[in-house]
């Protein structure tokens, strides 16, 4: 596999002829989120590109382009109205999406509806008033993936490095070289990018074949893998805390993050052993509350997954996933933890049914607390959409498969299934 670091760097460099988020102003103060809200496209390539067809997203709202080419080296503005706070914006296209203060995802895909760029911010991302901005190379020029403060009241169409803003380098992952290893447990396997003093999961895989026959308990306890080096690991088994998340109102507090299983404890309680590694914190990332627990995107697809054991006509299901570190400014645990946050999951089920047909379902979940389960057509994606983004040869794929596009397809496996055995 292409380690996590690798796939950063790439990503980090743009392909020709790419358009790119460059800045976004979701918190004005000149005048209100309904008018001064604005997003910053920019082509980074060598030839025009058409934006017909193409779309700007939140979890909750998306705005397709009915129109608008851009030349390269041009910027292209998608404001909430047409002239901004002080009606000299001169946005190109307006949209509906309204970004949300306390954190959000913002995402461009094309004319096929593949992704072509996401930014996730987290709350206090910037200063009232002023834009969050990506950074460019200082000597290459090349955009990265890196986002900091902007100036006060945005610079649109002036640039994509900031002004503004400190240093991103306290919120680097631990480790300016990792290298990476792979784990496997009885049951699953995980990639691991091993840092100089700690180290983190990046991608998982696993299968479950049969019914669920067991239900062995799982530990009230986290434990480290006492066969794997410990900059490959955690440097806390503590929770993950936040000065700012309280006791109450976890589900919707951006601060607030579990220890969140890549692999479900429960989707592992066939055997006492398995269930215990799926304990062990390399199997653990830092996931938003509302998203991790019920009503969250991720717990539907661990139910889904959970739920199709017991079902007579799946013979067998492979599931396989990873998360993607794009935004340092939402790396709450380097110093508790050692490691960074992730900032979009994603996951491939591949359902071998009895009748010899295989059937894929895959998403792209942003790892926020508005990731929800009643907006799961938000989410659901493609294998070569997730492939694009990550660069993943998914070697776990079958030879051939019908891919299912539509979210609902399998809740019917819901419906009487005891979520809890």
């Amino acid at each position: 596999y292409e380690t996590q670091h690798e796939r950063r760097r790439r990503l980090s460099s743009l392909a020709p002829s790419s358009m790119i988020i460059t800045e976004i102003m979701y918190d004005p103060t000149a005048c209100s989120d309904s008018s001064g809200e604005w997003v910053e496209l920019f082509n980074n390539g060598s030839t025009d590109v058409d934006l017909a067809g193409w779309s700007i997203s939140d979890p909750s709202k998306t705005t397709i382009f009915t129109s608008g080419v851009v030349t390269p080296g041009s910027y292209f503005i998608v404001g909430r109205t047409t002239g901004g706070c002080d009606g000299a914006l001169n946005a190109d296209a307006t949209t509906t999406i309204a970004l949300n203060q306390g954190g959000d995802t913002v995402t461009l895909k094309d004319n096929h509806g593949s992704i072509i760029d996401v930014h996730t911010y987290a709350s206090g991302a910037a200063s009232a008033g002023f834009s969050i901005q990506r950074q460019a190379d200082a000597s290459s020029g090349n955009p990265t993936d890196t986002w900091e403060q902007g100036v006060e009241g945005g610079s649109p169409r002036a640039g994509y490095s900031a002004v503004g803003g400190g240093s991103s380098s306290s919120t680097d992952p631990p480790s300016s070289s990792p290298s990476t290893t792979t784990r496997t447990y009885e049951a699953f396997e995980l990639e691991l990018e091993c840092g100089e003093s700690a180290g983190y999961a990046t991608r998982f895989t696993y299968e479950l074949v049969g019914p669920d026959n067991a239900d062995y308990a799982r530990s009230s306890s986290f434990y480290m893998d006492e066969n794997l080096p410990t900059n490959c690991q955690q440097t806390s088994l503590g929770t993950y805390q936040h000065s700012d998340c309280g006791s109450t109102g976890r589900n919707t507090n951006p601060y607030c993050f579990d220890r969140g299983h890549l692999v479900m404890a429960n989707h592992l309680d066939n055997s006492a052993q398995h269930i215990l590694e799926s304990n062990y914190m390399t199997n653990v990332l830092p996931q938003a509350t509302g998203f991790n627990r019920a009503g969250g995107a991720w717990i539907y697809t661990e139910y889904l997954i959970e739920c199709s054991r017991d079902v007579s006509t799946v013979q067998k299901q492979v599931i396989f996933g990873g998360a993607i570190f794009n935004d340092p400014t939402n790396d709450y645990f380097l110093q508790s933890h050692g490691i960074p946050t992730p900032d979009i999951f994603w996951k491939v089920v591949v359902r071998y049914e009895t009748d010899g047909t295989q059937k894929v379902m895959s998403w792209l979940l942003p790892n926020h607390y508005s990731t929800i389960d009643d907006n799961m057509a938000q989410y659901i994606s493609t294998v070569s959409e997730i492939q694009s983004l990550t660069g993943d040869s998914m070697p776990e794929l079958p030879d051939s498969y019908t891919e299912e596009t539509d979210p609902s397809a399998w809740d019917s496996v819901l419906t009487g299934c005891d979520k809890s055995r």
